[in-house]
């Protein structure tokens, strides 16, 4: 539909003129074409009509229009949509001013046609006071008219070939110009749309930091709103992980530290039960869930991760914190984050489950070990050593940290095995043995029940291994002291009086066992000394037992030692083996008394209704209280050196006691109820003995002394046990 609006120069804009009229145009030249006068005739020159108003007209409205419309400097928004509506404006904005180019030049042409005959009115043109019928009409008759006197007066036209020709070359200069432009405003809009685009991110970027910074519109900024202001402190504030962050498909929004460990504590045992971790070896597969090879979420670490979602911002500036925290936890409603878990282990415990699960594959190596020593052929009893299997620890646990990273639980892990040589073979172990020590103590009587003690006890330690790092212990190797292990009654030393009970005797195997192992280089772990000193060892090289004295000793070597005990008539042995320390090396001991000798004192007499009036029997001889240092003395190729502390030794100083007959004790001894004199008491004055004042003994030399050779056992044995 037309429109009635007019330039100010009362003339209507090129676009406004109907398309239709560009079919009258070219019927009307066509007319002209076929029945036009010559150029150059007279009626040519009388016909010619003014040619310079449509032009004008033509130029200025293209001017205008283009300095108003067209080359207007484009206003960016503040947003793509805004972009976009202004491009989209552009484009119709530019169809727009093609066409009226187009109309511009048909216009043009008309007027142009219209100087041969009658010009048309500007009413005809302009369509005042009319609407588009009436402007048809009017451009018809003006064409008619302008026709009929074309051709009036002999038909001769009166405009020349040549004003024709012009026209149609300067309609063919408009027609180039109007391509061009027409492209030229193509590849503009072409442009604009390709940067708005690329550009759409990078503008909504930074629309946000507009809003963030306080410079956006008043419904963003924070500052203009202080109630919004106030809300954003509050949230930032709060002592919570902000919506938006999940773990495992818990939403931790919302919740305070204690709420969110439990959740992931929970959605830990969940992940890592239902997580298998298979393994390939040797062709088998083996398969464990992850909390089986004791690996752990460390909920703490991922509660640290979440908790740093919305707390970004480390702007010195508080309201500028808030705006930039505030901005973060919006986003993460746009864009929630899933915490990735945190795993935790312990490499001695993962390494242990890992052996458990393959342990038909994971062999330990097994040392030859010796299981006994044969005391005839003195050599130990062997089992052969055993190859293991292993794999490459470390290895295997960064394959294991890898699958559950990259979650690929269904991908095994292929376990390579290698064998591991054992430590000692059977050649190495029985390499070097040699006897270490060997010593006796004398057996002192011949008492039928403390013979039989002695031998049951070399049964029961004959040939015993000590294996590397073990320790002895004679009560655990010899079994309880009674009648159901085997033994007997015999004398045993109670109060300082020798008196028959169960087990008398064993004092002498634990002592020949003390010295035997002191001399093969073991340590000593538990040892105590007889109250009183015996008459089949040396001071201070003794070992008492009882029923809360043991004896035990430890193997600190890397080699077994066997030992070899045996029970004779007269001596009771030990002997040690192994390859405990070199060949050229031996041990021996050194005793030193230490501090003052106590004196005994006088006799003591006590009454015995055994005995006869006259009768005296000696039940306990007097002994001299002293104390001893224990040392053992390390020779090489037989020099000294070494002298190192082993033992100490407490012996408490004891008195003659003698038995007489009831009421027989002598005068002026304690106990006694008679003053008669009585015959065959021994010549023992009953003052008490004075204590002799010791005298320091010299420092011992450090020269080995010879081993003492067994002498003949006495022909009779003293009433002593223990």
């Amino acid at each position: 539909m037309l429109s009635n609006d007019t330039n100010d120069r009362g003339i209507r804009s090129p676009h406004m003129i109907p398309i239709d009229t560009d079919k009258e145009t070219d019927e009307s030249e066509r007319v002209l074409l076929s029945k036009g006068p010559k150029p150059g005739g007279e009626d040519a020159r009388e016909a010619k009509a003014p040619s310079v108003v449509v032009p004008k007209r033509v130029s200025v409205l293209h001017t205008e229009k283009s300095a108003e419309d067209i080359i207007k400097p484009t206003e960016y928004p503040s947003r793509p949509q805004e972009k976009a509506n202004n491009a989209t404006e552009s484009a119709r904005k530019a169809a727009q001013q093609s066409r009226q180019v187009s109309d511009a030049i048909n216009e043009e042409e008309v007027l142009l046609l219209g100087e041969s005959g009658v010009e048309p009115s500007a009413a005809s043109i302009t369509g005042n006071g009319g609407g588009k019928a009436k402007g048809k009409e009017e451009f018809k008759k003006a064409k008619a008219d302008s026709g009929n006197r074309a051709f009036s007066a002999g038909g001769a036209p009166k405009k020349p070939q040549a004003r024709r020709q012009k026209a149609r070359n300067k309609v063919s200069r408009n027609l180039v110009v109007t391509a061009v432009v027409v492209v030229g405003l193509f590849v503009a809009l072409m442009l604009l749309i390709s940067r708005i685009g690329e550009n759409t991110d990078a503008n909504i970027t930074k629309d946000r930091n507009l809003v963030s910074s306080g410079t956006g519109n008043s419904e963003a900024n924070l500052l203009n709103d202080s109630e919004k202001m106030e809300q954003a402190r509050k949230l930032v504030e709060a002592e919570i992980v902000y919506a938006g962050v999940h773990f495992q498909g818990k939403d931790l929004g919302g919740k305070n530290r204690q709420e969110c460990l439990a959740l992931i504590n929970e959605a830990g045992d969940t992940l890592l039960s239902t997580t298998p971790v298979l393994f390939s070896v040797e062709g088998e597969m083996y398969s464990a869930s992850a909390d089986k090879l004791g690996i752990k979420i460390d909920a703490e670490r991922v509660l640290e991760e979440a908790w740093k979602y919305g707390r970004g911002s480390q702007h010195t500036d508080t309201d500028r914190q808030v705006r930039e925290r505030y901005e973060e936890i919006l986003a993460l409603k746009e864009k929630p984050v899933d915490v990735k878990p945190v795993i935790t282990y312990k490499e001695e415990l993962l390494e242990e489950r890992i052996r458990s699960i393959l342990a038909d594959k994971l062999v330990e190596p097994q040392s030859a070990k010796a299981i006994s020593f044969d005391v005839n052929s003195k050599k130990f009893v062997v089992t052969p050593a055993v190859e293991g299997r292993d794999t490459d620890m470390p290895y295997l646990r960064k394959q294991i940290m890898q699958r559950l990273q990259g979650n690929n639980f269904d991908l095994p892990i292929l376990v390579k095995t290698y064998p591991v040589e054992p430590e000692v073979d059977e050649a190495t172990l029985l390499e070097g043995v040699r006897k270490l020590s060997s010593v006796y103590t004398p057996v002192k009587t011949q008492h039928s029940g403390r013979q039989h003690n002695l031998k049951r006890a070399a049964e029961l330690l004959n040939g015993i291994v000590l294996q590397p790092g073990e320790e002895f212990s004679y009560w655990g190797a010899l079994g309880p002291g009674n009648a159901g292990n085997g033994f007997t009654s015999a004398s045993v030393l109670i109060n300082g009086r020798y008196v028959d009970g169960m087990g008398g005797g064993l004092c002498q195997p634990s002592t020949t066992l003390f010295q035997g192992a002191s001399l093969a280089n073991m340590t000593v772990t538990e040892r105590r000394n007889h109250g009183l000193p015996g008459n089949y060892y040396k001071k201070g090289t003794d070992a008492m037992v009882s029923g809360s004295s043991d004896l035990k000793f430890r193997n600190d070597s890397e080699h077994p030692i066997g030992i070899v005990v045996t029970a004779k008539k007269y001596r009771f042995e030990v002997e040690f083996y192994g390859n405990s320390m070199p060949a050229n090396t031996q041990i021996k001991f050194h005793v030193e008394q230490i501090g003052q000798s106590v004196s005994p004192g006088g006799p003591v007499y006590v009454e015995s209704s055994a005995l006869k009036p006259g009768e005296v029997k000696r039940v306990a001889k007097a002994s001299v209280g002293t104390k001893w240092q224990t040392y053992r003395d390390y020779y090489v190729d037989g020099k000294l050196t070494k002298r190192e502390e082993l033992t100490k030794s407490n012996y408490r100083s004891q008195r003659d006691i003698y038995e007489v007959a009831v009421g027989h004790i002598p005068p002026g001894f304690p106990g006694a109820t008679t003053t008669v004199a009585t015959t065959n008491v021994p010549t023992v004055a009953p003052t008490v003995v004075p204590t002799p004042k010791p005298t320091p003994k010299p420092t011992p030399k450090p020269t080995p002394k010879p081993t003492v050779a067994p002498t003949n056992p006495p022909t009779s044995a003293p009433t002593t046990a223990g």
